[in-house]
């Protein structure tokens, strides 16, 4: 569909570019499928996003805009929280998943996004729910997960720049929160970017091409103090590009192995896949190849056990 497109856009060459980079999300769909190497490159990705908004802090750069590597970094890392917290109560090894739910909650908790904390929430009530049904009682459960808030705290604290104090100062006060909701804020700005991208979905049912939109979006300006590269909405920015089609084809795709995963042994899996693709719906990541290659790993990871019910791995 994405190829296809370029017969009726207005940017053929850039529609093109991106129809070759969907080869690379669905290689990486496919390689998703190979469970060990897709916890390595999540596990990789944790340590670097660690080490890099880690180092920004230290230095005195904090970045809490969209796309900036806190927010990347903090999304990625929502894949891990399922599978850690599943780990820590149901595997072998609880101290190690443990740990990697100790990494992914701090790396998630200091990026600053609301992007990325709405799902957090998200994520965690479903996950209590899950772990409750499945036999583990409700007392483990708030042990473990106050431990790790414990050595969470203690790590914050310990450290001199206290990165997730300083995240949630910045971003969740008052004073902010009624900034980021007027005309100029961040969220008053997203509305605008989202009408004026539903406007062109509208007035353009077959797209302009997908890949196209930093490049037809003078032409339907409605707000000319809102300027933007991205719709900062995946979804909207597919219908806008690649027309409605596009967008019930990547919904139903979605929806399917996600509902599938949900309801089969893979459940921690479709969990952190779904954390990730909610947080394209709110931020400017859902632009970048790397970060849409992650989501389609993780949609893969998903296919792959619910394709093969025998073969799935806590």
């Amino acid at each position: 569909m994405g190829l296809v497109t370029v017969f009726w856009s207005y940017t053929p060459s850039n529609t093109l570019l991106v129809g070759l980079w969907e080869l690379a999300y669905l290689a990486a769909f496919t390689a998703g499928g190979h469970l060990i190497g897709f916890v390595g490159l999540n596990v990789f990705l944790l340590g670097y996003g660690l080490l890099t908004t880690l180092a920004l802090a230290w230095s005195g750069l904090v970045m809490y805009f969209s796309g900036s590597a806190h927010y990347v970094a903090g999304a990625q890392a929502l894949v891990l929280v399922p599978l850690a917290m599943v780990w820590m109560f149901r595997s072998r090894w609880p101290l190690l998943g443990g740990l990697l739910l100790t990494g992914a909650l701090y790396l998630a908790l200091m990026s600053g996004s609301r992007a990325v904390y709405l799902p957090l929430l998200l994520i965690l009530v479903l996950l209590l729910y899950r772990l409750w049904r499945e036999q583990i009682s409700a007392p483990r459960i708030l042990a473990g997960l106050g431990t790790v808030g414990l050595v969470i705290f203690a790590i914050d604290t310990a450290l001199p720049f206290h990165p997730i104090q300083t995240a949630l100062g910045t971003r969740a006060s008052i004073e902010q929160q009624l900034s980021d909701a007027t005309t100029e804020g961040s969220f008053g700005s997203r509305l605008q970017m989202w009408q004026q991208t539903l406007n062109i979905a509208l007035q353009e049912p077959l797209g302009t091409g997908n890949g196209s939109f930093r490049d037809v979006l003078a032409a339907y300006q409605q707000y000319p103090g809102v300027l933007f590269s991205s719709a900062h909405n995946y979804y909207l920015e597919t219908a806008a590009t690649g027309g409605w089609l596009r967008l019930l084809l990547l919904l139903g795709i979605l929806g399917w192995i996600l509902w599938r995963g949900w309801n089969s042994p893979a459940w921690p899996w479709a969990l952190g896949a779904a954390g990730l693709w909610a947080t394209l719906a709110f931020d400017i990541t859902g632009m970048y190849p790397a970060v849409m290659m992650l989501a389609f790993a993780s949609l893969g990871a998903v296919y792959g056990q619910i394709q093969r019910p025998g073969e799935q791995t806590a």
